[in-house]
């Protein structure tokens, strides 16, 4: 009997160690993409051309007035910016907000890394990343860095990634010109609608100006991978509180985002505040 029982204990161990090994390789082999997604956007070309009011020619009243106010005369058209955000983050509809720290590569109409940790318990944090690059978005968070508990791929996350990236272009300005192929239309004196478009996906994005050409809101319907909601077209959604000058470019500072952004199911997962972007 007691051979018999070390037995099933060294096979159970086994198995724990087993298992642990592949949620370590796992870990390691998303991690080195990751690394090789960053290296990717940090070398793409840049540019030594300067932002000048020419560039607004024809735009609507609303667009020229936005991007006026967001980038300064004179200042170099940055490809990428990268970023450290703090905040609030909520897995889940039902879940406790959570503090969490991130850093974020972001190039204009080209692809995107956030990788984040986030302390669930006073000892228990999750780290991991959200990417989208070349057409292939991904999402892997795991317990403690080891323990998987979201790894999402396929089509309609490359969907859902991409449109992050495209409405993330309020935080790189620059996605924003005529000459980076973006198309404005005016739908009133304080909101305009402009299109962009990465790797076959496009989206229409409705921002929401104050009388001085700052940023408040800005909308487009996005794929939803949630759960209940996967492969859905939902509005989607940030709300501007605050922004701030870095690098002659004024972007959105303290901001919340969330799901069915205007309507009364508003889902708000983010709250955050960027402490430093630096343009290149």
């Amino acid at each position: 009997m007691n051979f018999m029982i070390v037995l099933i204990a060294a096979a159970l161990v086994g198995i724990a160690v087993s298992s642990l090994g592949v949620m370590l390789v796992g870990r390691f082999r998303f991690d080195a993409k990751i690394r090789r997604i960053k290296t990717a956007l940090r070398s793409e070309s840049g540019s030594e051309e300067r932002f000048s009011f020419e560039m607004l020619d024809g735009l609507p009243p609303a667009a020229s007035r936005y991007l006026s106010h967001t980038i300064r005369p004179g200042t170099v058209l940055a490809r990428r910016v990268e970023i450290e955000m703090s905040g609030q983050f909520r897995p889940g509809e039902k879940a406790d907000w959570v503090p969490f720290e991130a850093q974020q590569v972001l190039a204009g109409c080209t692809g995107f890394v956030w990788i984040a940790r986030m302390r669930v318990r006073r000892f228990m944090f999750l780290s991991g990343a959200d990417s989208y690059y070349r057409g292939e978005g991904r999402v892997r968070f795991s317990l403690m860095g080891i323990v998987p508990v979201a790894d999402a791929a396929g089509p309609d996350v490359d969907r859902s990634a991409a449109g992050r990236l495209l409405i993330e272009s309020c935080l790189i300005p620059t996605a924003f010109l005529p000459q980076r192929g973006a198309r404005w239309r005016t739908s009133d004196d304080k909101r305009a609608r402009v299109s962009l478009s990465v790797d076959g996906h496009s989206a229409n994005i409705t921002l929401r100006f104050n009388a001085g050409g700052s940023l408040k809101e800005a909308v487009m319907r996005r794929y939803h991978t949630g759960k209940d909601h996967e492969g859905e077209l939902v509005p989607f959604g940030v709300a501007v509180e605050e922004e701030r000058e870095f690098n002659g470019y004024v972007i959105p500072s303290r901001f919340r985002v969330g799901w069915w952004f205007g309507t009364e199911d508003y889902d708000e997962f983010l709250r955050a505040e960027i402490k430093s972007a630096r343009f290149y």
